[in-house]
């Protein structure tokens, strides 16, 4: 089961990919992370009408694509065309095409929406490539993580949250997960020092730069979320 391991510095997952020289959530983007070495790939997931599951962020096509509607509204095959916005005339891509990437690369995989059936078919995909071991199934609806728990406990998981929980602790013990990612702008230090003490992980998304890298490598976050994986180069 994948877990963070013991270093010196955060592990740092290329968020969406290495986007800031090719559009987020492309094939391109996650090559680009290999090359500069990051540690692992995020991505975000939704499924296609057809239930293939596709590589986006968002629940519709407007903001990263040439294309209008909901990804849930069309099949696969009217997707694959459609372009992403920004450099290299860069196409939708679906999980089956980043795991075949010829890479042991650890892949954080976020599922972007409530449906239990978008946890039935990213399981599927990982079984089928043998993958287990190098993935960590992220989300913020927390509900799909304990459906995944219930479905292979072998496979990692990490819950995701926005602003300050009372008890943070409770939740990742009722989901049940050891891996916490929080966002960076409400991330106390006593929090951090809590969960470390439980023998919970944490990672933190939404650093700018190089130097809330830093502050986050000094915090003793285990891991980053980074746009451009070369900020956490010395």
């Amino acid at each position: 089961m994948f877990q963070y391991p013991s270093s010196s510095r955060p592990f740092v997952w290329a968020h969406r990919g290495s986007h800031t020289r090719f559009p987020e959530n492309s094939l391109a983007a996650f090559r680009q992370a290999i090359l500069e070495q990051a540690d692992g790939i995020e991505c975000d997931l939704h499924l296609s009408r057809d239930h293939e599951v596709v590589i986006i962020h968002d629940a519709t096509l407007t903001r990263t694509t040439n294309a209008q509607g909901r990804v849930n509204e069309r099949r696969w095959e009217e997707l694959q065309d459609v372009e992403l916005k920004g450099p290299g005339h860069e196409h939708l891509c679906r999980l089956e095409d980043l795991l075949g990437l010829k890479s042991p690369i650890a892949l954080n995989l976020e599922l972007k929406d409530r449906s239990l059936t978008l946890v039935d078919a990213v399981l599927d995909k990982i079984h089928r490539f043998g993958a287990s071991h190098r993935v960590l199934l992220s989300s913020f609806h927390h509900a799909s993580l304990r459906y995944a728990f219930e479905k292979d406990p072998e496979v990692a998981r990490a819950a995701l949250y926005c602003g300050q929980l009372l008890d943070p602790v409770a939740v990742a013990r009722t989901i049940p997960c050891n891996i916490l990612h929080m966002d960076w702008e409400s991330t106390h230090s006593e929090d951090l020092g809590t969960l470390k003490t439980c023998h919970i992980q944490t990672g933190v998304y939404g650093l700018c730069d190089s130097q809330d890298y830093e502050h986050a490598k000094r915090d003793g976050v285990n891991a980053v979320f980074l746009d451009n994986p070369l900020w956490a180069l010395p």
